[in-house]
């Protein structure tokens, strides 16, 4: 088995309920999140625990499309929301909490491939310092983009 995970953080501009209505509005998300390429609802737009949907995100410049299930909430507070792609279990956690301007917005993304085989556990423990880096700008963007979002509505 082979695990990782990576937090990143930033602090928004914003109220923690700004920001929980740019990071739960489904319908907007690809507009909003520039990794993001499209949408596509599975149990429709409302989000809630159980609520699924396919999304195709571009990483190191390739799309792949992703199942994604709410898992957690706790409004407006944390959200946790689970794929599997490829065989890999993913998992990103939200957590807002308040700060002297704004919102601290933290998401940590971990990873975890059950069925790894040795070469595979090799091969992800060589390319780890490579992944993590592209983890950490992915997220950085999508906080990016989502206080990006959050301080334009509350303006």
């Amino acid at each position: 088995m082979f695990r990782q995970s990576v937090t990143v953080s930033g602090v928004v501009a914003a109220t923690p309920e700004q920001v929980w209505r740019v990071l739960t509005d489904l319908e907007r998300a690809p507009q909003v999140r520039s990794n993001l390429r499209e949408l596509e609802p599975v149990t429709g737009l409302a989000y809630r625990v159980g609520c699924q949907w396919r999304e195709t995100r571009v990483t190191l410049g390739r799309p792949k499309r992703h199942l994604m299930r709410v898992a957690e909430i706790q409004q407006p507070w944390r959200t946790v929301v689970t794929g599997t792609t490829d065989g890999v279990d993913h998992v990103t956690t939200t957590d807002l909490t308040r700060h002297a301007r704004g919102t601290r917005l933290a998401l940590t993304l971990g990873v975890r491939h059950a069925d790894a085989t040795p070469a595979q556990r090799l091969l992800w423990w060589l390319l780890r310092p490579v992944c993590v880096r592209v983890a950490r700008t992915m997220l950085a963007t999508e906080i990016a983009d989502i206080g990006a979002e959050a301080e334009r509505a509350g303006r």
